[in-house]
């Protein structure tokens, strides 16, 4: 019983996040909004002040490990990806949106000898292989908070795959790999509907168990992206 009146206290206090903006009636508000987001295209309970429809091109690299147990060690990791992003619910705090990114580039390398059982087979592997890829990661969520400002801090997170040149870390691996990012960064806003995005993704590669070994690739990835409100 208390655990259900808590959750009926959260989402109660939380909506006034995502609450219309409709209801913001003060002229001088209105005055604050950059031209960016004002646009026909948003709903009536918008109050025509969000701009939904994202498309961005972005892109990082990492070359620090992430330290996350049981991942593996002197991982490099760049990618390149390209968003689209759909706000569905918008308030005075903080906007929410879906994104979904494909990726047509990926670049992995990492230390391979600490998946050989004997020092005769690391003789025959090269120490640090590289690997490239290409994926998607259509389940994500980002969340913009200050949406009424050109400066916009945000979190997100998404889910996808990666499918690589060769298995990971070697034959006992899988081609075939598993995603999941969470991040933070801002994104500035400019009045001709476009937007810069500085951010980091804790970032993680996995075949889920599916191969003989998982060792799992962890990065701390940089990234820049750029994008345009339609």
């Amino acid at each position: 019983m208390i655990h259900s009146a808590a959750l009926i206290f959260f989402l109660v206090s939380s909506g006034g996040w995502f609450s219309s903006s409709a209801q913001n009636k003060n002229p001088e508000d209105k005055r604050k909004l950059p031209k960016l987001l004002t646009t026909k295209n948003a709903t009536a309970s918008d109050g025509g002040d969000i701009r939904r429809n994202e498309f961005a091109v972005w892109g990082g690299g990492s070359l620090v490990t992430a330290g996350i147990s049981g991942t593996s060690r002197e991982v490099k990791f760049g990618i390149l990806g390209l968003r689209y992003a759909r706000v569905f619910a918008s308030g005075k705090i903080a906007v929410l949106k879906y994104t979904i990114d494909a990726i047509p580039f990926a670049l992995l390398s990492y230390r391979n000898k600490d998946f050989v059982p004997t020092a005769a087979e690391v003789s025959r592997q090269r120490a640090h292989p590289t690997v490239y890829g290409v994926g998607t990661a259509p389940l994500g969520f980002q969340i913009n908070f200050r949406p009424q400002r050109r400066l916009q801090p945000f979190a997100n997170f998404s889910g996808g795959c990666l499918y690589l040149s060769a298995p990971v870390p070697n034959q006992l691996g899988k081609q075939f790999n598993f995603t999941a990012e969470l991040g933070v960064g801002a994104q500035i806003l400019t009045r001709s509907h476009r937007a810069i995005s500085l951010g980091y993704k804790l970032h993680h590669i996995s075949n889920a168990g599916r191969g003989t070994i998982n060792p799992g690739f962890g990065s701390n990835l940089f990234y820049i992206g750029f994008s345009v409100f339609k």
